[in-house]
């Protein structure tokens, strides 16, 4: 969007960066009439999966989306939302939201580069017990990988179920060679 005789950049800075040190003089751009209602969100989806963003970072930038989106007409205050304003798929989403609402020993773990992993940061996320929580978040520092709680992204299956029978012919017997 233009700002004066200027433009800003709101998303698309690596392309951008890569053109110059190409030497390119041009790059195709939309241009916005107006600012966009939420860079924030904009950008959050645009870097979500860069290989340089660690934890700390992506936490970091979902905190300051929900705290940007309370003083708007769509505040962020579920799952669906924050998909719906960053474009993630549900299941993202829903990590990342889970991990944002942490207690506070796992957050601060998160910041100061203890916790790396977002599985390990969601599965702390279940521990209630804070000695528990404080041992696992030791031993992750102490580049241990310790014993977490089990996070299933499937429901898990009803107790009355039969197994999965296996589909095809059954397996052939082994042949063995006859006696002379």
């Amino acid at each position: 969007y233009r700002v004066g005789t200027r433009f800003r950049l709101v998303w698309g800075e690596r392309r951008y960066l890569a053109h110059r040190l190409l030497g390119r003089e041009h790059i195709k751009a939309n241009i916005l009439r107006q600012p966009p209602t939420s860079t924030v969100a904009t950008q959050l989806a645009e870097n979500m999966f860069r290989s340089d963003l660690n934890l700390a970072e992506r936490v970091l930038a979902f905190d300051r989306l929900i705290a940007e989106s309370q003083s708007t007409e769509k505040p962020i205050n579920s799952i669906r939302e924050l998909a719906a304003a960053t474009g993630l798929a549900f299941a993202t989403a829903s990590r990342y939201l889970s991990i944002q609402r942490a207690h506070p020993d796992v957050r601060q773990a998160i910041a100061a580069g203890l916790i790396t992993k977002s599985k390990h940061a969601l599965q702390l996320t279940k521990v209630e017990n804070p000695e528990e929580r404080r041992a696992i978040i030791d031993a992750l520092a102490a580049g241990q990988e310790p014993v977490l709680p089990q996070v299933s992204e499937k429901p898990e299956t009803p107790t009355n179920s039969t197994p999965p029978q296996p589909v095809g012919p059954p397996p052939k017997r082994p042949v063995r060679p006859r006696g002379n």
